[in-house]
C-alpha cells in the first residue's frame, strides 16, 4: 500500500476534498522512510483529489486535519503498464511488422508512430475501467490531526 498525508481541504455530503500534505513538517516523511508519501505526493502535486468519505460518523475529519490516504501498490503498478509499457510494446509490434514487410525506413517510422499512438489509446480506455473501480480509488487509512506525524489520539483507529 502507498501512503501520503494530505491535508483536509473541503467537506461537502459524500466527498471530501484534499491537498497535498507538508512533509518538511513531518521528520518521518523528511527522512524518506519508506511510506510511499513522495510517489503520492509527484501524483498529487497541485491537484486536488476527490475522495469518499468512509464512516463519518464513526471517526470524523475535518477540514485542515492531515489524513493519510493509500492505494493498492498493484493498481499503481497497473497504471504504470497502461501507461507506459502498452504503448511501448505497441510501438515496436508495429515497427517490427512494417520492418518485416520490408517498408522503407519512413514508413516504418510512421507505422511506429501509429503504434505508439493506437497503444496509448487502449491503454486509455482500459484506465477509464479500471479508475472506476473502488480498489482503484484512494482510501483514507487514518487521521492525524491537525499535525503531520503526530496522530490524534481521540480520532486514532485507521479507516480501512
Amino acid at each position: 500500500m502507498l501512503e501520503a498525508r494530505v491535508v483536509v481541504e473541503r467537506i461537502t455530503a459524500d466527498q471530501i476534498w484534499v491537498r497535498e500534505g507538508n512533509p518538511a513538517n513531518c521528520a518521518r516523511c523528511a527522512a524518506g522512510q519508506g511510506c510511499g508519501a513522495g510517489l503520492m505526493m509527484r501524483l498529487l502535486r497541485r491537484r486536488r483529489v476527490s475522495l469518499p468519505i468512509p464512516s463519518v460518523d464513526a471517526h470524523p475529519i475535518q477540514v485542515g486535519d492531515t489524513v493519510v490516504i493509500g492505494i493498492s501498490g498493484a493498481r499503481v503498478t497497473q497504471a504504470a503498464l497502461l501507461g507506459y509499457a502498452l504503448p511501448l510494446i505497441s510501438l515496436l509490434i508495429a515497427a517490427a511488422v512494417a520492418d518485416a514487410w520490408s517498408f522503407p525506413e519512413g514508413v516504418v517510422a510512421v507505422f511506429a508512430l501509429l503504434g505508439l499512438c493506437a497503444g496509448m489509446w487502449v491503454g486509455r480506455r482500459f484506465a477509464g475501467h479500471l479508475s472506476g473501480r473502488s480498489q482503484a480509488q484512494p482510501i483514507i487509512l487514518r487521521n492525524e490531526g491537525q499535525n503531520c506525524g503526530v496522530p490524534n489520539t481521540a480520532q486514532a483507529g485507521g479507516y480501512r
